[in-house]
């Protein structure tokens, strides 16, 4: 794993199979846009034939404002159409606010109107379990 240097909102680290993992330091918008600033140098960097897969971790910060990250969402797919397969799993720690967080990130998808993005929602006791599915090829 190679760990990047911490910003004040998120800790970033690659593993060696290509997943990269946020983690939030807090629930902050600042995060959420720090978040969006890595997925661009991302974008930048890395080859669209490539699937970007990313581990976000919410367990310890809790979630984030979620409607904050949604219109986030629009606007760096909006400047992004061409964006990569992008295969996400999110880890919480309290089941509360899955439901809306599963509703957004649909219409998110249907937003796109192509399954280039691909999520789902994993407790951080399944943290195992997300990196399979990360993992997985199809």
């Amino acid at each position: 794993m190679v760990q990047a240097p911490t910003l004040a909102t998120i800790r970033y680290a690659v593993f060696n199979d290509n997943i990269h993992e946020i983690q939030f330091l807090n629930r902050s918008p600042a995060a959420v846009r720090d978040l969006f600033r890595h997925y661009d140098r991302l974008y930048d960097t890395t080859s669209h034939k490539q699937t970007l897969r990313y581990l976000i971790d919410w367990h310890q910060s809790g979630w984030p404002p979620l409607s904050y990250v949604f219109v986030c969402g629009r606007e760096w797919l909006d400047k992004h159409p061409d964006f990569h397969e992008t295969r996400t799993a999110y880890i919480y720690n309290n089941e509360f606010m899955v439901p809306l967080a599963t509703s957004l990130a649909r219409m998110l998808s249907n937003y796109v109107k192509d399954d280039r993005l691909q999520w789902r929602f994993f407790h951080v006791s399944q943290r195992s379990k997300a990196l399979e599915w990360l993992q997985d090829s199809d």
